[in-house]
C-alpha cells in the first residue's frame, strides 16, 4: 500500500509540475536544425505545407483560400486560418518576402515555433505583419519573451501585442517587403527591409512549425531557412 501511494503521489507530483511547466511548452515531435539552406516553398505548389481554417465548409474553401498565383502564394483572406509547414524546426534564420496584392494594406503575420493542435490561434510566437506594425511580436496562448530586460508572459490571455520599435520600414502596397527572422538561443530578431524592429531573449518557446497568417488578402514567396552564423 506504502508504494502505491507513493507512486501515485508522485504521478500527481509530476503531472502537476506539467501543468505548471505548460508555459514553457517544447515541441515534442521530430525536429530539424538546417545545416543548410532549406527552401520551404519550390515556388509550384504548397507541397509540405498544411492549411488550417475552421469551419464546416472550410475543407471544400482551401484550395481558394491558399493558392499558387504568378510565382507566389496567394491568400484569399477569408475566413480566417494559417498555411503552416508539416517540419518542425528549430534555430534558423527564416527569410521570406510578402506584399499586399491590391486595394490597401491589411493584416498577417508569420507564425514561429507553432505547437499542439491546429486552431485558432495556435499556440506560437508571432511576428507580426500588420500594416504600421510588421516587426511587432505577439505571444499567443502564454508563450513568453524578454524585452529590454522585462519578462512578458500572460498565461491567462490569448494574446499579447508588443509594437515594434522603430518607425515603419514596410513598402507600399503593391511592392515586396523582406523579412529575416532570427530564432536561436532563445532569442528572437524580426528584420522588416534590412531594418531591426524588434528584439528577445528567453523565449519560452524554441522549436515548432512555422506558419503563414490568414486574416486577409496577401501574397509571400522565396521562403527558405539558413543556418545561423
Amino acid at each position: 500500500m506504502g508504494r502505491v501511494t507513493s507512486r501515485l503521489s508522485a504521478v500527481i507530483v509530476l503531472a502537476s509540475l506539467g501543468y505548471i511547466l505548460s508555459g514553457c511548452q517544447v515541441f515534442s515531435g521530430p525536429v530539424v536544425e538546417p545545416k543548410s539552406k532549406i527552401v520551404l516553398w519550390n515556388g509550384q505548389d504548397l507541397s509540405g505545407w498544411k492549411p488550417f481554417n475552421p469551419g464546416e465548409k472550410a475543407d471544400a474553401k482551401e484550395k481558394n483560400i491558399w493558392s499558387v498565383k504568378n510565382g507566389a502564394i496567394h491568400c484569399a483572406g477569408k475566413p480566417d486560418g494559417y498555411l503552416r509547414t508539416t517540419t518542425a524546426y528549430s534555430n534558423y534564420h527564416l527569410h521570406l518576402e510578402w506584399r499586399w496584392p491590391v486595394g490597401k494594406a491589411n493584416n498577417s503575420g508569420v507564425f514561429l515555433h507553432l505547437n499542439g493542435p491546429d486552431k485558432l490561434w495556435p499556440r506560437c510566437i508571432e511576428t507580426e505583419l500588420k500594416h504600421n506594425n510588421a516587426g511587432g511580436i505577439v505571444l499567443l496562448h502564454g508563450t513568453g519573451v524578454t524585452i529590454n530586460g522585462k519578462n512578458i508572459q500572460d498565461l491567462q490571455e490569448k494574446y499579447v501585442i508588443l509594437d515594434k520599435k522603430k518607425p515603419s520600414s514596410e513598402k507600399p502596397v503593391g511592392q515586396w517587403n523582406i523579412l529575416d527572422i532570427y530564432c536561436g538561443n532563445n532569442t528572437i530578431r524580426n528584420f522588416v527591409n534590412g531594418v531591426l524592429q524588434n528584439k528577445g531573449t528567453d523565449i519560452t518557446d524554441n522549436s515548432g512549425w512555422i506558419g503563414l497568417q490568414n486574416e486577409g488578402p496577401v501574397e509571400f514567396r522565396n521562403i527558405y531557412l539558413k543556418p545561423l552564423k
